[in-house]
């Protein structure tokens, strides 16, 4: 009597396993894909959420600032500029983001600030913008390009 298994069943038993498995790593694709997306737009409501506080604040306080994007630590930070350009709130973002350039934003006292928008880029390509529109200051924020 003959011990083990015949080639063709090891293969066959190997195709049976690998179409189970097919469903299972297009959800993990999904979940990795809808991941990304909610990463990115936390981080686009993060920076449009330090762009009103930092208008607010120079409103509040009298004061002028500054909103600093550095693209090569992945920061964001936001600083009183009078006095001792103290940091009030910096963003750091998480790992697979960056920002496509360095961008400065003047906010005057009366909270207005210049027009400009801050992009970011996943690992996977996909570009989050937020933008401030010129004369009303609103701060919009897109997905994709």
């Amino acid at each position: 009597m003959k011990r083990g298994y015949t080639l063709i069943e090891l293969i066959i038993v190997l195709a049976i396993i690998a179409i189970l498995m097919l469903p299972t790593l297009n959800i993990s694709k999904y979940y990795r894909e809808v991941a990304g997306r909610v990463k990115g737009k936390s981080i686009i409501n993060e920076v449009s959420n330090l762009i009103s506080y930092s208008k607010y604040y120079c409103r509040h306080y009298n004061s002028y600032g500054l909103i600093e994007v550095n693209s090569s630590e992945g920061k964001i930070i936001f600083k009183d500029t009078e006095g001792k350009s103290k940091v009030i709130k910096t963003i750091t973002l998480e790992d697979g983001f960056k920002f496509t350039s360095n961008n400065s934003l003047s906010i005057n006292k009366i909270g207005h600030i210049q027009s400009d928008t801050i992009r970011i880029i996943d690992k996977e390509g996909k570009v989050y913008k937020v933008t401030i529109s010129t004369g009303v200051d609103t701060v919009n924020i897109y997905e994709g390009e």
